[in-house]
């Protein structure tokens, strides 16, 4: 009999078990199919700084991007969306919005045939003058904004839930930085915070409690002039800053969390680079270089952090895209780059011997202009 009732348990669970998502670094599958099997799905989604709007989209394992769910708003009070995030769960997305002053967030759909990968939004808080990027913390328990404005020139910090993504806007601490903090990158641990400052052009680098509290470590090491971006090597030795006034990446040791400057310690881009960012598996670097309309790519010497310019780089980027914001798989396969000029978006393929870049398909038209964010996210699902 108690056999019996074992038997009985384990099958009930199996035909009724529930649906689950989760966030992974799996590859994926073509799109939501409500098929009883297990999926997985990079979503992408992109910000518009002109028209204040979220497109979303699927990856395909063939590389296809395809529309996922009808762009949105980004909701009453909020305009011109400087970057995004997400909640380490996949449930919400994050807008650090430049022109109200605010950070606002969208619930995630669950995954269906009808509606995968929607948005909605759900609220919005202060977040101070000028916000310019959003960062959740490694944990998935504070949440972090840049303002970059000379009227308050502050780190935002906000707790938030791990379990619901929500924003708990009584807890807002303002921490000093220097001139324009522009972009923040944590270390893969999130042991650390670095912050490029586009008017002092410096970095401020700050350790990170266990309550997310940040402590100052050098509130200004020297780098180039104007960094636009910055990005922490996944090794967790190395950081890189990009910096436009001058054309160059330069590059830092972390070694708690003090930048140094490498041996070698800058390698030069094309003419008014935007973004930078490293594949999940540490071995390329790419930069887009707004001006030429061109993507860098580097390769990285993993014991020395320093960056060689790779063989066929640049790649030149669309006709008239004005190449912008980028994003990289898990996996490192596939980059999603938007063009700001012609506000669409292209997906390349990533050799794995060289790191070059092979463009798949043609470019989607966005609905907004400026699309100068964009994000992959990829959920499993249980359908």
């Amino acid at each position: 009999m108690n056999f019996n009732l074992r038997y009985f348990s384990i099958i009930f669970s199996l035909i009724f078990l529930p649906t689950v998502f989760l966030n992974t670094s799996c590859g994926q599958k073509n799109g939501p199919s409500n098929s009883g099997t297990t999926n997985t799905y990079n979503f992408v989604y992109v910000g518009s700084l002109g028209s204040s709007t979220l497109n979303s989209y699927y990856l395909n394992s063939t590389g296809a991007l395809i529309l996922a769910s009808n762009t949105i708003s980004t909701g009453s009070g909020t305009s011109n969306i400087s970057d995004i995030d997400f909640s380490k769960n996949g449930k919400v997305l994050y807008a650090a919005n430049r022109a109200s002053n605010n950070v606002s967030w969208y619930d995630i759909n669950p995954m269906t045939a009808a509606t995968p990968g929607a948005i909605n939004f759900s609220s919005l808080t202060y977040a101070g003058s000028g916000a310019s990027s959003v960062a959740v913390h490694p944990s998935g328990n504070f949440l972090y904004l840049s303002d970059s404005t000379a009227v308050s020139n502050n780190i935002t910090f906000f707790n938030m839930s791990s379990a619901t993504g929500v924003i708990d806007s009584a807890s807002i601490l303002n921490y000093t930085a220097r001139t324009n903090p522009t972009q923040m990158a944590f270390d893969y641990l999130g042991s650390y915070l670095f912050v490029v400052n586009r008017g002092t052009s410096d970095i401020s680098s700050y350790s990170v409690s266990a309550t997310g509290v940040l402590n100052t470590i050098a509130l200004s090491t020297a780098t180039g002039t104007n960094p636009e971006d910055i990005a922490a090597h996944p090794s967790q030795r190395f950081i890189y800053t990009l910096c436009v006034g001058v054309n160059k990446i330069y590059l830092y040791s972390t070694n708690s969390g003090t930048p140094t400057a490498l041996s070698t310690p800058f390698v030069t881009t094309g003419n008014g680079p935007k973004k930078i960012v490293i594949t999940p598996n540490g071995n390329f670097v790419y930069v887009t270089n707004f001006t030429d309309n061109t993507i860098s790519v580097y390769t990285v010497n993993s014991t020395t952090g320093l960056l060689s310019t790779a063989a066929g780089s640049p790649v030149v980027g669309p006709a008239s895209a004005g190449v912008y914001a980028m994003d990289i798989t898990n996996d490192s396969k596939y980059m999603i780059v938007t063009g700001d000029t012609d506000s669409k978006v292209y997906v390349y393929s990533i050799d794995a011997n060289t790191g070059l870049l092979t463009q798949v398909g043609s470019g989607i038209d966005l609905t907004g202009s400026n699309p100068r964010s964009v994000k992959i996210l990829p959920l499993t699902a249980v359908e």
